[in-house]
């Protein structure tokens, strides 16, 4: 009973999705013939067409009807989500049992390495403090001339 419910739900998305794609074509339709009508102008309808067709894509693609377009963007998959979440998993494992094989070893090789003694740290001195006030220029003398 479950499967029907879930197989009669596809089916009536694929059925409004007909109906929609039904309802632009007409309204596309109708905009380029007011187009034509109105004097032949700048066209217009493009904008009511990219919208229809965008709403349309966008309506395939939550049906899976453009398959194409998941084996180029294979994160629209449903199954994508899992898989990376599987594949982050495995690779964060790794990492830990790297860490925790890296971090073994440390402890026995300091365990076995006495510990050298530290160099003992100069104190440290304070610094002169520098002045922010600009300079007074020097004056200079005139030189005078002995004959």
């Amino acid at each position: 009973m479950e499967k029907e419910n879930i197989v009669r739900r596809k089916v009536r998305a694929l059925r409004a999705f007909y109906t929609n794609l039904a309802i632009y074509s007409v309204v596309c339709a109708a905009s380029i013939f007011a187009w034509l009508m109105m004097g032949a102008g700048p066209f217009w309808p493009i904008w009511v067409i990219f919208g229809c067709g965008a709403a349309a894509v966008l309506q395939a693609l939550s049906l899976g009807h453009l398959p194409m377009v998941e084996e180029m963007l294979p994160f629209l998959k449903p199954e994508w989500e899992e898989a990376q979440v599987k594949l982050l998993m495995a690779e964060k494992n790794e990492v830990m049992k790297a860490v925790d094989t890296k971090s073994t070893v440390e402890q026995k090789t300091s365990a076995s390495k006495p510990a050298a003694p530290k160099a003992a740290s100069k104190p440290k001195t304070p610094k002169k403090a520098v002045s922010t006030k600009p300079k007074a220029p020097k004056k200079e003398t005139p030189k005078t001339e002995v004959n």
